[in-house]
């Protein structure tokens, strides 16, 4: 073994070792819990920004919209149509069983709410429920 080495060796006992490891893992969990808190925040700012009402949204924007330029597109914009034969294929697919659509006094008078329908329905609904009741929780 050289001298080199052995000097080396020596002086290991002069670096605080422990107290290095000890910081550098502690400045290294901080700084994750830190960012992981920042990230938090901004993401509780994001979803109250739009859970803000329009007339707030408006109110609060800094690009230089104006309640005049939103009522102008608004106004101006063409919603898409559909031909009357698609639209009406739509709708019989989201119609619940038993409705007929082109003539309200032939449809059912009491559909089967305990059908496949309307039980995949009932936990479609539920289940978007839980999730918004979860979302809640962590506001």
């Amino acid at each position: 073994m050289s001298n080199y080495a052995i000097d080396t060796a020596a002086r290991f006992g002069d670096i605080p070792f422990v107290e290095f490891s000890t910081d550098l893992v502690t400045g290294i969990f901080n700084s994750l819990v830190e960012a992981h808190i920042l990230q938090m925040e901004e993401y509780a700012d994001f979803v109250n920004s739009l859970t803000q009402d329009l007339s707030d949204y408006i109110n609060n924007t800094s690009d230089g919209v104006t309640f005049e330029d939103i009522s102008d597109f608004v106004l101006k914009y063409e919603l898409p149509s559909l031909p009357e034969d698609e639209l009406q294929k739509y709708l019989e697919q989201l119609a619940p069983p038993g409705t007929v659509l082109d003539n309200p006094s032939t449809a059912a008078a009491a559909p089967d709410t305990n059908g496949p329908w309307w039980q995949y329905r009932r936990s479609c609904c539920s289940r978007y429920a839980q999730q918004c009741d979860r979302s809640r929780q962590h506001l």
